[in-house]
């Protein structure tokens, strides 16, 4: 994440119509309580391209002895572009960044069957908010969610899902999403680009 070049993405894949992302749920998902998620927005670790921090990342786990695959799907342009940027990024912190080209049916199926993801590594995706609430983008990090494709399994994650989704008032249930949106970014399992 801090190796990918948001911002020349951002120029080449959409000509300059978007931001980079700091959090899965973007501000217009914020259809409640806006000053709190705006704040806690605001709190979130930039996401400016820092080679140097990523590299020294890299050094302190150690690169994986495997290739990483990212697919994309020709119906997408755009994702070509990003998986390039990827490539790229990968190859300055000395990690193998292969690209895999999938027909639009195939890549489909990436998202409803275990099998099809088989020696894919990271899935590029675009994400439409259904209702104006950050519960729209965060259900998935549910550890049981169909949609949780790597497994993610935080307990106060759960927990504060559960809540949050029986909480009518919408200054508490923004008070127990910002901390869930906390937990979410710092373990970065989604790599949020650009709204």
């Amino acid at each position: 994440s801090d190796a990918i070049d948001r911002d020349g993405i951002i120029k080449a894949a959409v000509h300059g119509a978007a931001q980079p992302g700091r959090a899965p749920a973007p501000p217009t998902s914020w259809g409640y309580a806006k000053p709190i998620f705006a704040a806690a927005y605001e709190e979130l670790p930039p996401v400016d391209q820092n080679t140097d921090k990523a590299k020294d990342l890299v050094a302190q786990v150690g690169a994986p002895s495997q290739s990483i695959t990212v697919a994309v799907t020709a119906g997408r342009s755009e994702m070509a572009i990003i998986a390039a940027e990827m490539q790229s990024a990968g190859k300055k912190l000395g990690l193998d960044v292969q690209i895999k080209a999938l027909p639009a049916d195939s890549y489909n199926a990436l998202y409803s069957d275990a099998k099809a993801r088989e020696g894919i590594d990271v899935i590029l995706s675009l994400w439409l908010a259904r209702t104006p609430d950050p519960l729209s983008y965060y259900q998935y990090f549910r550890s049981t969610d169909f949609y949780n494709y790597a497994g993610y399994d935080d307990p106060e994650v759960d927990r504060l899902l559960t809540k949050s989704v029986a909480e009518s008032d919408p200054q508490k249930r923004a008070d127990l999403v910002v901390p869930m949106q906390a937990r979410i970014v710092e373990d970065v399992i989604w790599l949020p680009l650009y709204y």
